[in-house]
């Protein structure tokens, strides 16, 4: 009969539409399913890793302590060198130029030899690996003081300008500050950082000084207080742990 052919058309429509939102339902649930999944695995993976660098910093707390002896080196063979060039530059004593270049290359020589003996204890002895990163920072900054100095006297030679050489003091003096500063926030210690802020105010100390008498003087200083001074202090430091 007609209604009877009309119930079962819509119980058949009713079921299509049940089927329907019941599937729809089932793919909003996957999808949800998926979607939290996913957060989950990034929310660890976040998590991993700031784990992994919080480590770093707290096992890098140490490593410092080992580059005492290499900024006592530079400090003492280029602070030394600096000391001598401020005598003959307040004319306490007379220097030539050819003598001033003499200086310069012992102390480079005395600063090398030293390195290499260092590097060569340090292999001996092994390395922490959380000990690679502070290393990294300061090979990073050797290598580019390194760079800068072949390259300021490249130029110098190409305009046959001799002041061109001045820059390489400023260059030393802001790498360190960089390279502390960094240090410094990778181990939260805020005399590191001090330094660092020494170093790049004499910078500026070290260019207003540049063309008088008070050059290396200037420099001699700067290098005791941002390299020997610390390095000191760093193997003081590791002296009373070990």
């Amino acid at each position: 009969s007609p209604c009877i052919d009309l119930m079962n058309s819509y119980f058949r429509r009713t079921s299509l539409t049940s089927f329907f939102l019941g599937t729809l339902h089932l793919r909003l649930l996957a999808n949800q399913v998926i979607v939290s999944t996913k957060s989950w695995e990034l929310h660890n993976a976040l998590e991993n890793d700031l784990a992994y660098l919080k480590g770093l910093a707290e096992l890098g707390q140490q490593a410092p302590l080992q580059m005492g002896p290499y900024l006592v080196a530079g400090g003492g063979w280029f602070g030394a060198a600096a000391t001598i060039l401020s005598l003959s530059q307040l004319g306490l004593i007379g220097f030539s130029v050819a003598m001033i270049n003499w200086v310069w290359l012992m102390a480079a020589l005395g600063f090398g030899a030293t390195l290499v003996a260092l590097i060569r204890r340090d292999l001996v002895k092994g390395e922490p690996g959380h000990n690679r990163l502070i290393n990294a920072v300061w090979s990073a900054a050797g290598f580019g003081i390194f760079i800068f100095w072949g390259a300021a006297t490249l130029m110098a030679l190409q305009l046959d300008q001799g002041v061109v050489l001045s820059t390489i003091s400023l260059a030393v003096l802001v790498v360190y500050g960089v390279a502390w500063w960094t240090i410094g926030t990778l181990t939260r210690s805020q005399w590191m950082r001090a330094i660092a802020v020494t170093s790049f105010l004499a910078a500026w100390a070290m260019a207003w000084a540049t063309g008088t008498q008070f050059e290396w003087l200037a420099y001699a200083v700067a290098v005791v207080a941002v390299a020997l001074i610390p390095g000191l202090y760093l193997i003081r430091i590791r002296g009373k742990i070990t």
